[in-house]
């Protein structure tokens, strides 16, 4: 007696091949959609960091600036003498080594450094991070993100410069 086998008994070698083929193409689709958004949402995390960053720097300048008495910018830093009686009398802004640091002091400008950003660049070559036009102070600085640079700036006007630049903080 013979036994016919039927086509549907199971699956031929190149049904096999075809099958792994396809699903292994699937597959690597779906790695490379899932890496792209982990990707996608690292850049926005990194950008939507340093724009908190870079706001609260310029928060906080405009007001030492603001309130300040006196300023004065000295290659990449800026010196503001402000109206307080207290620890923030004295305040410096400066860019050193790419990153952006800040200090407060009762007396003179050598107070602990505090940092504000971590990758700061100039937002075109030779631009100053700081420009002091009067009693107007500009500034202007890029934090350097997983995607595009983030670029932070703004302007603040001295409102007390009819005070002088007497204290402590230039000493």
């Amino acid at each position: 007696m013979k036994t016919s086998h039927s086509r549907e008994d199971g699956l031929s070698l190149i049904e096999l091949i075809v099958t792994v083929v396809l699903i292994g193409i699937l597959g690597s689709a779906v790695v490379v959609i899932f890496v792209n958004s982990w990707r996608a949402q690292n850049e926005a995390t990194t950008t939507g960091q340093a724009t908190n960053s870079g706001q609260l720097v310029g928060q906080n300048l405009e007001r030492a600036v603001r309130n300040g008495v006196a300023t004065r910018v000295v290659g990449d830093r800026l010196d503001v003498h402000t109206g307080y009686t207290d620890s923030r009398q004295c305040q410096s802004f400066w860019v050193q080594n790419g990153g952006l640091f800040m200090s407060s002091t009762t007396t003179g400008l050598a107070g602990a450094a505090r940092p504000w950003a971590d990758a700061v660049a100039r937002t075109a070559p030779g631009t100053p991070y700081f420009v002091l036009t009067g009693t107007v102070v500009d500034y202007s600085f890029n934090v350097t993100t997983d995607g595009a640079p983030v670029t932070i700036s703004g302007e603040a006007k001295l409102r007390r410069a009819d005070q002088g630049a007497s204290g402590p903080c230039w000493n």
